[in-house]
Order: structure tokens, then C-alpha cells, then sequence
């Protein structure tokens, strides 16, 4: 290694996930009578409010369960004050669950969290944010044609679903949709069987979801666990996915 350049913090390898506590069940076993978000951040990243008063949104929208995806990096160490932060939420009647939002980092599943952070965490969200870079310098979506920004997210979110350490596939195909305005109704299709197969839960994001009822409908088809989630920034979007999706009314 060259003496001017630093170590890199480990990444957390591909493998397979930790036993999660959070309840990832198919759409149909969902319980319309215990609302749930299972993607909020906060102000220990790039959220704008603290901890407690995500936790205080969840309680006056009538959540049942929460799961806190902060953001995380292999070089983070911020964790040990969340999660003693979110964990001392988790009281009247509020189930509460501290977790990570992790980018994936190349086509082989590894994720951008430190291990040791990754072990203490009940769930762990592997999402798509940028393309990885090649010889240090990486893409913008918006500079590759919709095909391919459609087959690059495909192949690294397959990657998150088939090799990572994730639980969940946070918001599935999302950059294609916020950079592109498409929504990749066949890579929805792939994608939902692969968790299907795979045991990972696939998100149902209230931001990144232009198709609500066509999305649903290809979960249920496909039977894999579902997490819905808000990917709350402020206490007024929390429990957002739960009102977009309507568990209680929206069963066929």
C-alpha cells in the first residue's frame, strides 16, 4: 500500500443475513390491525428531526412498530449512541427497532456498514444509491440512457438480494425512478421473485413508488416477504407507506 494512502475501513462482506427480529411477512399476512414503518431516518444523519420525536410521530400516527434505517458507512462511528438512542423508544406501546441503511458497493454484495455495527443491528436495508465507481470516478443516473440505468440498478439490486447481508431491498429500482420518471414494471417483476426465492423482504417505499396499486399487485403475485417503509426524513412523513398502501382497506 502506498505510504500516503489510508487504509480503507472494512465493508461488510457478502454472506449471509443475521436472524432479524422484524416481522417480514408476505403482503397477505401483514396484520391490518398493527401499522407499521419500517424506514425512518434522523438528524444523526440526514433526517430533521432526533430520534425521540420520529419515535413521538410514530405514536400519534398509531404505529405499532417502527425500524430506524439510518445511514450508515464502513467508516461510521456514530452507532453506539443511536442505537442506545433508538432502543430506549421502545416503550409505551411503540415496538421500536434500531437498524441501517447501507448502499451496496459492487456486483459481488457487499455492503457499505461497518461489521461491527451490522451485528448489533436488528435489521439491515441494502439499497441502490450511486453506481459504483470504476477506477474512482463514478457515474450520475442521469448521464446514463434509461436502459442502461435501468439495467445497472437491476443487476446491483439482484446483487443485494442474492449475496449482501441485507434483510430488506429498500426502495427497489428508486434511482431509475426519482432520475428517470420511468417505472421498470419487468425489473419490479425480477426483482420481487428474486426476494421471493432469496427470503429478503422488498420494500414498498412511500418515495420512490409511482405505480402503487401495479407494484403491490406483482408482490403479492410473486409471495415475498414485504417491508413498508416511508424512508421518513421529517416526523409529518412517518407512517406514510401504511396510509399509501392501506393494508386494512386495500386486500383484494
Amino acid at each position: 500500500m502506498p505510504a500516503d494512502r489510508e487504509p480503507q475501513p472494512a465493508a461488510l462482506a457478502p454472506g449471509t443475513p443475521r436472524p432479524t427480529p422484524v416481522p417480514l411477512v408476505p403482503w397477505r399476512r401483514i396484520d391490518p390491525a398493527l401499522p407499521i414503518d419500517f424506514h425512518l431516518h434522523t438528524t444523526y444523519t440526514d433526517g430533521t428531526a432526533p430520534v425521540q420525536d420520529m419515535a413521538a410521530a410514530a405514536r400519534r400516527a398509531g404505529l405499532a412498530a417502527i425500524l430506524f434505517s439510518e445511514h450508515v458507512r464502513a467508516a461510521s462511528d456514530y452507532y453506539p449512541a443511536y442505537l442506545q438512542e433508538v432502543r430506549a423508544e421502545n416503550r409505551d406501546g411503540l415496538t421500536v427497532f434500531a437498524g441501517f441503511e447501507a448502499k451496496i458497493l459492487d456486483r459481488d454484495g457487499t455492503l457499505d456498514c461497518p461489521p461491527a455495527a451490522a451485528e448489533e443491528a436488528d435489521a439491515i436495508v441494502g439499497s441502490v444509491h450511486r453506481p459504483p465507481a470504476a477506477g474512482g470516478a463514478g457515474v450520475a443516473w442521469q448521464a446514463l440512457a434509461p436502459e442502461e440505468a435501468i439495467a445497472l440498478e437491476l443487476e446491483l439490486a439482484l446483487a443485494i438480494v442474492e449475496r449482501s447481508r441485507a434483510h430488506v431491498l429498500g426502495h427497489p429500482m428508486g434511482m431509475v425512478v426519482r432520475h428517470h420518471r420511468i417505472s421498470p414494471l419487468a425489473a419490479i417483476e425480477r426483482l420481487a421473485r428474486a426476494c421471493a426465492a432469496h427470503g429478503k423482504a422488498f420494500e414498498l417505499s412511500a418515495r420512490y413508488c409511482p405505480s402503487p396499486s401495479r407494484w403491490l399487485a406483482i408482490v403479492e403475485r410473486a409471495g415475498c416477504p414485504v417491508s413498508l417503509g416511508s424512508d421518513a426524513h421529517r416526523p409529518s412523513a412517518v407512517g406514510g407507506a401504511w396510509r399509501l398502501f392501506d393494508p386494512a382497506g386495500g386486500r383484494r
